[in-house]
């Protein structure tokens, strides 16, 4: 399943609170954020920007922009070693899973 950054907000601000989304939304979610990590790994940076939240798309403006941001300021979630999955939680009344990577590091 593939779903873009506002059918992903969809889900979380759907008429569902997050304790109440179904195993299946819960896994949708996990694709997304699976999907823009593949996306990094392949440099497929035309990708990864699609999966962005609208409001990081329109913060930066364009792909080469937010590639940037990303290999600089996240380089654990551009090239991570590994990835592992938590369970979903409100941030800021924002659906959030943190991520874990090869070095034991939480990103959310």
């Amino acid at each position: 399943m593939s779903l873009t950054a506002s059918q992903f907000q969809g889900l979380l601000y759907g008429g569902h609170r997050l304790m109440e989304m179904s195993a299946s939304d819960r896994q949708a979610i996990r694709s997304v954020i699976t999907a823009q990590l593949d996306a990094f790994q392949a440099d497929d940076g035309l990708q990864a920007f699609h999966y962005a939240a609208p409001t990081i798309r329109q913060q930066f403006k364009t792909v080469a922009n937010f590639m940037h941001m990303v290999k600089t300021a996240y380089p654990a979630v551009y090239r991570p070693r590994s990835v592992m999955f938590s369970e979903l939680m409100l941030l800021q009344a924002t659906g959030s899973s943190r991520v874990t990577d090869g070095l034991q590091r939480q990103h959310c």
